[in-house]
């Protein structure tokens, strides 16, 4: 059968990653400084950090109890505050990235008044359209260090049994 340990000659400049011949292919691993995403491309890494660590796709969310009529009443009054809603379905909303102690805080206050409960309040990567995404995919950004969510006082917190 002969020696695989070594590449033949006519197989030098194979990428097992793109699984064809290139000349980007660089001998060592480049790993993400985030996650545990790794390649032997650097134009690969680069694309990888741009779609999946990138700032710029960064939102403001809350989940309030009550659906359209206790979301649209925080929204108005959070709104006075210089926050901007992008999307809301049903009692979700997104806004424009910001700081998020400044956001929760604003919340709070606003649930407070109208007697409403909150189930979240975060700093997050923008889920797409709908805002429709699983705990598990949330979790797995705040213990990663990528989102951070807003500690909620528990006279606002919706309580979940």
């Amino acid at each position: 059968m002969g020696n695989l340990d070594s590449k033949p000659a006519w197989a030098e400049g194979f990428c097992p990653a793109a699984g064809k011949l290139c000349n980007g292919c660089l001998a060592e691993k480049l790993s993400c400084d985030y996650c545990n995403y790794e390649t032997h491309h650097q134009e690969y890494l680069e694309k990888h950090k741009s779609a999946y660590h990138n700032d710029s796709n960064m939102i403001l969310y809350m989940a309030c109890e009550g659906s359209l009529d206790a979301r649209n009443t925080l929204i108005d009054e959070i709104e006075t505050k210089g926050f901007e809603d992008i999307d809301c379905t049903g009692g979700q909303a997104a806004f424009e990235d910001g700081d998020l102690n400044h956001f929760g805080k604003a919340l709070v206050k606003a649930a407070r008044k109208h007697n409403i409960k909150l189930y979240q309040v975060s700093r997050m990567k923008d889920p797409g359209m709908g805002l429709i995404f699983p705990d598990w995919w949330f979790k797995a950004g705040v213990e990663a260090g990528l989102f951070e969510e807003y500690s909620l006082p528990d006279d606002v917190l919706v309580q979940v049994e």
